[in-house]
């Protein structure tokens, strides 16, 4: 998550058992209806307590994370141990290219201080044919109030609706594979269309 947001850090010991925790879940499991091959290499950025990625793991995948709140890293190593886990920021991954077949991102997206950045760092990590995957709240109409509210709170820049996604995935290079929405999830999967530029 971006720098802005390390406050965040304050709430990790008690998240996954608290309101936010549950809610989060629901996300979670719109992540878990994408194929998830055995063995797949799935970066979680914004990674927050490492619930989802424990859930990666179960479905065979080889995960690992980057947060930038120091307290959530922590959680996240204890009930991850046997994973790499960063803390670090969205917009600068402390990842060599083409290291990943998977990027995730949860309920972290409309956080983020640079998206254009964000994308630009996933599609470099990401191996050739490998897939973005962004989890958000869908508000529909009540989107552009809550966006005014929650600007004018600090808490957020804004919740972005799914054309907005799909045409930041677009600007970036990939390619959009499907959006689906199901209750408040919103989920767009776009994946890299040719071999990320080099970092060199």
């Amino acid at each position: 998550m971006a720098h802005r947001h390390v406050g965040f850090g304050k709430w990790a010991e008690g998240y996954d058992s608290g309101i936010q925790g549950r809610v989060a879940r629901w996300f979670y499991q719109a992540v878990l209806t994408c194929e998830i091959p055995q063995g797949c290499r799935v970066l979680d950025v914004g990674c927050g307590t490492g619930r989802l990625l424990s859930l990666l793991a179960e479905r065979g995948a080889v995960g690992s994370g980057v947060e930038i709140a120091p307290e959530m890293v922590e959680v996240a190593r204890r009930a991850n141990p046997q994973m790499d886990i960063h803390q670090g920021s969205a917009e600068d991954l402390p990842f060599d290219d083409a290291t990943f077949d998977m990027v995730v991102t949860c309920l972290a997206y409309h956080h983020l201080d640079s998206r254009e950045q964000f994308l630009a760092e996933a599609a470099r990590v990401l191996a050739p044919g490998g897939r973005l995957v962004i989890a958000e709240p869908r508000f529909g109409i009540a989107r552009p109030p809550l966006n005014a509210l929650f600007r004018a709170l600090h808490h957020v820049e804004s919740f972005p609706s799914d054309r907005e996604i799909r045409s930041d995935a677009e600007r970036s290079g990939l390619r959009v594979l499907r959006t689906r929405k199901r209750g408040l999830t919103l989920l767009v999967e776009a994946e890299t269309t040719e071999a990320p530029p080099s970092s060199a």
